[in-house]
């Protein structure tokens, strides 16, 4: 991943929620291993910001698609295959959403997210 430039923040271990709030980032030095060094950036404040954004983008996404579709594996061979039905199924995962909460709740929120984008800006040309 560092040959590559991408910046990653996963945790390599599991804390519980109590020891992972109280927990400190201990110093990265040259002998420190990968997992040393990746539990120490997620233990910083922006470590803990950023891998706090999985419950906002995807993960929720991932659970509902296992849980109310109940798909937990591929039935086709084969990457092509593969790739063809996850489409169809994140296709029926948006459908079903259009659905239940209308075309009129994702146009108001696409309006809210566009309204909070022009305030950020406006307060970014205030200061």
């Amino acid at each position: 991943m560092e040959e590559k430039k991408i910046d990653v923040y996963m945790p390599p271990c599991r804390l519980k929620h109590r020891e992972y709030r109280e927990a400190k980032p201990e110093p990265v030095t040259e002998a420190s291993t990968t997992r040393e060094r990746m539990k120490s950036k997620v233990l910083t404040e922006e470590g803990r910001a950023r891998y706090g954004l999985r419950k906002e983008t995807v993960e929720p996404v991932f659970g509902q698609i296992k849980r109310c579709m109940g798909f937990r594996e591929f039935s086709m061979r084969g990457q092509d295959a593969c790739e063809a039905e996850w489409s169809l199924v994140c296709a029926a995962h948006n459908l079903l959403k259009l659905f239940k909460y209308g075309a009129s709740a994702m146009a108001k929120q696409a309006q809210e997210y566009a309204a909070a984008g022009q305030r950020s800006d406006a307060l970014a040309v205030a200061a």
